[in-house]
């Protein structure tokens, strides 16, 4: 029988650190020692670069092989297979195996730089599906394809009160699991015993979803084979925090006036989330009375939260999220509203700085004369994206004093501040301002801004604004392979986390002449691209098939309302080279996908390579991957929130999935289940845009 209990683990960036000024160092000796690194780096990245380039010369072949049964040996054919040749921008070709087990495929305009996908189907075996590029293809001998014969076993289950043992089953849990030909959903009988059918390969993996109410959500992966010779598995759920029905209340008022102004007949719409997902969502709706007050009474447990969407005629409507003691019934739970006018411009709405700089953000009130801008206050939050998990901008808002009144003309001015030098990963924050203005449904306006960490020092290990001898050797260690790509992070000037000559010379130069650290270089757009309504993104994305776009809309959809008390939120949206999916079941809980398209397979598997430096290899149906996990915070003890990443490459395209959950419930979508997800619906899509991309 198999009980399994789930851990993770991740490294937060490196914290901030002063500059010094740089000493004198012996030339001769930097010189020889970078020609010593150039060569060593020379020989190295000859041998890693020397791909010969295909050319794109149509061609026509015939593909042939043999399909056999894989628990007998290459020699037991598979007669009337089914072998489907699907290739990316041409369409689909079907042949069937011979007695024999063999198979031969008509012409097919296969070129280079085709992708091809092979999916083998036959009665009583496991289908199988392998993924070409037309290089490997052209004047390949045959194709070999082992099925592995279909077995269903019966599989018994248990769930249970983890706190009180196996004999507290969980009456009416919903255990969803995968199975080759989708999911299925099976409810524990009053026992907590449940029997699930289990079908699927050997060297597959059984995921397993358990929802309760009262109970956290969970989800366990299985090695198939252990689950089959064990017959049986057994899952303890966690029993939710007791709940208490807690009146909330509060006044609705006119923010700028006070809350001696209160807002009648006010609209108060409110959703209760359980943080664990233990138990389903309570929405409702009230309306404040001739004294601005309202009030609704929800069960509510440790952690959970609520969210108030508050609206009325002449105001612009506001989102709360309740506090903690709100929650709690110990401090009332009042909302100020900003009287609709005025627009909003934020300048810069994008800016780039390397490095390190310091800028400041103006907010100004563009409305016609005669109208104020009411700005209830202005939030910050960091974006994180692959390779983008930077915390390195500082704001100062002490000056400011909220609510504040604009009228038209006027500016609202803070400084903001990066310093990227010495850090690991750039940063993105983003600036929302929250206020009246009228051409927005909710009276926001922000700004973009991205922080580099190209362009620092590079080479400073320890970001004390030298260079050392023992610095530069660990970066040509790096370069060389000998050292962890992480042990110098200023030597990595691109964020890519390879080592190249231009880094290696940056460096030297930089123990030679000392540190130089450039500053921002802002640029302002026309005040248009600027006026008021949300954040102005800093590219235009390439367009892609808005049919792609939908299929991983719906994925994502789907995926982030498994196990989330939600979902809060769930995007799909086109990128400059490819997609981003993004889930936001539950605070503390989110999950994101970015696939990356190259302009080639042989792109793709460098980058690929890159990025799967941190993670081990894992089986993930027969494409390149890896995956790793690691704590949520550096102190995050065993068992604990973790960060979980799965990458893999389909063709031209690197896929990145990254979960994190800050405890030990796992609410976001997990990478595997995710990908899975992205792979059965999106893959033919996806492969057809790598034939489409110049």
């Amino acid at each position: 029988m198999l009980s399994r209990n789930r851990r993770g683990s991740s490294v937060p960036p490196a914290g901030k650190r002063a500059h010094r000024g740089a000493p004198h160092w012996c030339r001769r000796a930097l010189a020889a020692l970078l020609v010593v690194a150039l060569a060593a780096w020379g020989s190295t990245a000859s041998a890693l670069t020397a791909t010969p380039t295909a050319t794109a010369t149509p061609n026509t072949t015939t593909l042939s092989g043999r399909v056999y049964d894989a628990s007998q040996g290459v020699h037991a054919g598979i007669a009337g297979a089914r072998v489907e040749f699907h290739i990316a921008g041409w369409g689909a070709g079907v042949v069937a195996t011979d007695a024999n087990g063999a198979f031969q495929s008509g012409t097919l305009p296969l070129q280079p730089d085709s992708w091809v996908v092979v999916e083998v189907v036959a009665a009583g075996f496991f289908p199988a599906s392998q993924s070409y590029h037309g290089v490997e293809l052209l004047g390949r001998p045959a194709l070999s394809f082992g099925l592995e014969p279909r077995v269903e076993n019966t599989i018994r289950g248990l769930v249970f009160d983890a706190a009180r043992g196996r004999s507290a089953g969980v009456a009416g849990a919903q255990v969803s699991y995968l199975r080759d030909q989708g999911r299925e959903t099976v409810i524990a009988d009053a026992q907590g015993a449940f029997t699930l059918i289990l079908a699927l390969p050997e060297n597959d993996t059984l995921a397993v979803w358990v929802n309760a109410e009262g109970y956290a959500p969970t989800l366990q992966t299985y090695d198939v084979l252990e689950v089959r010779q064990a017959g049986a598995i057994e899952i303890g759920l966690e029993a939710a925090p007791e709940r208490m029905d807690t009146q909330i209340s509060g006044i609705v008022f006119d923010a700028l006036a006070g809350a001696g102004a209160p807002i009648a007949d006010a609209a108060v719409d409110y959703v209760y989330h359980n943080s664990r997902g233990a138990f389903p969502d309570i929405p409702g709706t009230v309306r404040s009375g001739p004294d601005g007050r309202y009030s609704f009474t929800v069960p509510v447990g440790d952690g959970d939260w609520i969210e108030l969407d508050v609206g009325a005629p002449g105001f612009a409507t506001l989102k709360v999220y309740l506090t903690d003691e709100q929650l709690s019934g110990a401090a009332p739970a009042d909302v100020g509203l900003a009287r609709l006018g005025g627009l909003i411009q934020v300048e810069p709405a994008a800016l780039t700085l390397e490095c390190s700089g310091d800028f400041d953000v103006a907010i100004t009130n563009v409305g016609p004369p005669g109208e104020t801008l009411v700005i209830l206050t202005i939030q910050f939050g960091f974006h994180y994206s692959q390779g983008v998990y930077g915390f390195d901008f500082t704001w100062d808002l002490s000056h400011v004093e909220f609510p504040v009144a604009l009228a038209s003309g006027e500016q609202l001015v803070f400084p903001v501040s990066f310093d990227g030098a010495g850090k690991r990963f750039p940063s993105r924050l983003f600036v929302t301002v929250i206020s009246g203005a009228r051409d927005s449904a909710d009276g926001a306006g922000g700004g973009d801004y991205f922080g580099r960490i190209e362009g620092c020092c590079a080479g400073d290990c320890d970001s004390d604004g030298t260079v050392s001898i023992n610095e530069l050797i660990r970066s040509v260690g790096i370069a060389l392979g000998d050292e962890a790509v992480h042990a110098c992070g200023a030597i990595h000037q691109d964020a890519d986390l390879a080592v190249s000559i231009h880094e290696l010379v940056a460096a030297v130069a930089n123990a030679l002449e000392g540190c130089r650290l450039p500053g921002a270089t802002p640029t302002f757009p026309p005040a248009s691209a600027t006026a008021a309504g949300g954040t102005t993104p800093s590219f235009t994305p390439t367009p892609t098939p808005a049919g792609v776009e939908a299929v991983l809309q719906g994925v994502i959809e789907d995926e982030c309302s498994i196990n989330g008390p939600g979902p809060t939120f769930e995007t799909a949206d086109a990128t400059e080279d490819g997609y981003r999916l993004f889930c936001l079941p539950s605070p503390g809980h989110q999950t994101e996908a970015e696939l990356v398209r190259y302009a080639d397979g042989a792109a793709a598997s460098a980058a690929f390579a890159t990025a799967s430096a941190a993670g081990e290899t894992r089986a993930f149906h027969d494409l390149p991957a890896v995956y790793w996990e690691r704590p949520f915070f550096e102190d995050t003890p065993p068992g604990g929130g973790a960060h979980r990443y799965l990458v893999w490459q389909l063709g031209c395209w690197v896929i990145t999935v990254h979960s994190a959950d800050d405890t030990h419930f796992l609410v976001a979508p997990q990478p595997i289940a995710l990908s899975d997800a992205i792979l059965t619906d999106a893959r033919e899509p996806l492969l057809n845009e790598c034939v489409a991309a110049p």
